[in-house]
């Protein structure tokens, strides 16, 4: 029998993925400014919120069932979810062609066949603008330094660490829905 003991110094604040604090009242943290996206993304703000088109991008059945859920507790009515990358971008290229085109998509980073880095640049290069230009937001249970930046690289608008909490998703959305643009 072997035993070891380490002793860690308590971390001083968590900064990966998104601020999840257990309430709303918590304060942001004074002098971090989170990096912010030069993706540009189409201009929704003439939308009414039940007329949004959300397209989810998870592999896994029940984090899928939850996003879904989330987003119709959210008042979102038009919500379809599809099992990996290349699923969802030719779904989006489906419905844009169709003239009903998504305007916000959550994407899972780590799925089998296409996953979200690269689904998101083929999206970002697609020849429909209603495509290349969606909103991404990135969903990602790594929240380690660096995966904002790695999101932000390919192309995607935005992130938010799993386990996403309802709360937590709606002021990311709201934060772009209500956004006047110029």
């Amino acid at each position: 029998t072997a035993w070891f003991t380490v002793t860690f110094s308590k971390a001083k604040e968590a900064v990966a993925g998104d601020q999840q604090c257990s309430n709303d009242l918590s304060p942001t943290p004074r002098n971090v400014e989170p990096e912010r996206s030069t993706t540009p993304f189409q201009d929704f703000s003439h939308i009414p919120r039940e007329e949004l088109r959300i397209c989810i991008a998870e592999d896994n059945p029940v984090n899928k069932k939850i996003a879904v859920q989330f987003m119709h507790k959210l008042g979102f009515k038009y919500v379809d979810a599809y099992d990996n990358g290349l699923q969802a971008v030719e779904g989006l290229r489906a419905k844009a062609g169709e003239g009903i085109p998504y305007h916000i998509i959550l994407m899972d980073v780590q799925m089998p066949v296409l996953d979200g880095y690269e689904a998101t640049k083929l999206l970002r290069k697609d020849p429909i603008p209603a495509v290349r230009g969606i909103l991404v937001i990135a969903m990602t249970a790594s929240a380690i330094q660096g995966d904002r930046e790695k999101c932000l690289e390919s192309g995607m608008n935005d992130y938010l660490a799993k386990p996403v909490r309802s709360n937590v998703l709606k002021r990311k959305l709201d934060q772009y829905i209500n956004a006047v643009r110029l």
